[in-house]
């Protein structure tokens, strides 16, 4: 086993390269009007229960998403502390105008989840 501990170095994606993931997986799913996806593998589940509390399951209330034609989202910056991250995004989509946004994520057991999607302009 000695042997291989000195050989190239982890493999594991880095932090960010795991929220840029995440972010992707957002977008596509959006793309394909997937919201199950969107609720049970992109959002967390903190922010699912919040939609939730309000009386909506989440695909009702994530139903807005699949009005995107052709969106498109360019990750501008990611910033990691510990189990929670931001990303400054700037979005784009045929029938909607761009916009540049903060989005919060946070680690669980099954990676990087979207916390929230900010607001158009957000700090870093």
């Amino acid at each position: 086993m000695l042997a291989f501990a000195g050989c190239g170095g982890s493999s594991s994606p880095s932090d960010q390269q795991q929220v840029r993931a995440t972010l992707s997986r957002f977008t596509a799913a959006v793309a394909r009007g997937d919201l199950q996806a969107l609720c049970d593998r992109i959002l967390s589940k903190q922010l699912v229960e919040k939609i939730q509390s309000v009386g909506l399951p989440c695909e009702v209330a994530v139903k807005g998403f699949s009005a995107a034609k052709n969106p498109k989202l360019t990750v501008e910056r990611v910033t990691v502390k510990g189990l929670r991250a931001q990303a400054r995004v700037h979005t784009t989509a045929a029938n909607q105008p761009p916009s540049t946004d903060v989005i919060d994520l946070v680690k669980s057991a099954s990676g990087w989840r979207i916390d929230s999607l900010g607001e158009s302009g957000g700090k870093p």
